[in-house]
């Protein structure tokens, strides 16, 4: 049995998305990161890698982690990042291709990690497992989406699939230049939250896909 829970998430605002969707922060170098933050000054690489705007300072420096902070808190000042009222659950879905790839933004325990209930298959390093505690305790957020992958006992997959069967608007959209369409779907009806809750509680175990430091750092 494992625990998901609904949350209120930290979001790009109407019309916002684009431009300040960014790809992950440990796929490319801090000198990859400038370029792209040169060329689009609203990237969320401004945050997950505000090293690279600090050339001339250790990697690990306090002041690396302070400039996160002030860059995340910049975003929601001026209400580009907004954060949700109540808490929710969110559907993720990637076409590329003429493939299609779905799944559900939440939060998990940290006590079925601990546990094993949530999986590992590769171990950590302390140098980046510290650097992303150290991340999200000065931005006071989880800003690293851990990929994780369950067997469905049944029909909780297609359960999933229905709730935006029917919606032609997705929340936010992203287009990357590969062509991939990143797509957000809030769900926010209690008894469907409800549902998927309880409906986890019967699969046995999570196994981290990607992001064993991302997860050891937000266990922290």
């Amino acid at each position: 049995m494992v625990n998901v829970y609904r949350f209120a998430a930290v979001r790009p605002a109407p019309g916002e998305a684009q431009s300040i969707a960014a790809v992950p922060y440990d796929v490319v170098t801090a000198d990859e990161a400038r370029a792209i933050i040169a060329e689009n000054p609203d990237s969320f690489l401004t945050v997950s890698r505000s090293d690279a705007e600090l050339p001339e300072v250790p990697p690990y420096d306090d002041r690396v982690y302070e400039r996160a902070r002030d860059n995340f808190h910049a975003f929601l000042a001026s209400g580009r990042l907004k954060k949700d009222d109540l808490p929710a659950m969110y559907v993720y879905r990637i076409r590329q291709d003429n493939d299609t790839f779905l799944g559900l933004f939440c939060c998990l325990d940290t006590e079925d990690y601990r546990t094993n209930r949530i999986r590992r298959h590769e171990l950590t390093r302390y140098d980046k497992e510290e650097d992303r505690t150290r991340h999200i305790d000065a931005v006071q957020a989880h800003d690293g989406p851990v990929v994780l992958l369950y067997q469905d006992p049944g029909t909780l997959f297609s359960f999933i699939e229905s709730l935006i069967a029917y919606r032609k608007n997705p929340d936010a959209e992203v287009h990357t230049p590969q062509g991939g369409i990143h797509q957000i779907f809030a769900v926010t009806d209690p008894a469907a939250l409800d549902t998927i809750e309880r409906r986890f509680r019967d699969v046995a175990s999570l196994y981290i896909a990607d992001g064993h430091h991302r997860a050891k750092a937000a266990v922290n």
